[in-house]
């Protein structure tokens, strides 16, 4: 109902003839009210919450890598264990 008074009373203002009925600009009007809420809405969480990014051991700001594998199960833990990482490093401990 108020929808349809909003676009009477532009329509009034202005001089113009409604070119569709007024089912037609309900229905445009409800869309693009939800459509720009969408919009809002979307903005507005991606300023709130921001970019999301990765950080390294020492807190520099990273890029994550994706990293593909060619191999069995078995190679890779062979791999891994032949690698011997040093979890005792100053890295590792914050």
């Amino acid at each position: 109902m108020a929808v349809g008074a909003m676009i009477t009373t532009i329509n009034r203002a202005y001089n113009l003839r409604p070119r569709r009925n007024m089912f037609h600009q309900k229905m445009l009007a409800i869309g693009l009210t939800l459509s720009l809420s969408a919009i809002l809405l979307v903005s507005a969480g991606i300023v709130l919450v921001g970019p999301r990014i990765t950080h390294t051991v020492d807190g520099i700001p990273g890029e994550p890598l994706n990293v593909a594998l060619v191999g069995t199960e078995r190679d890779l833990h062979l791999a891994m264990i032949a690698a011997k990482p040093n979890f005792h490093s100053k890295r590792n401990h914050r």
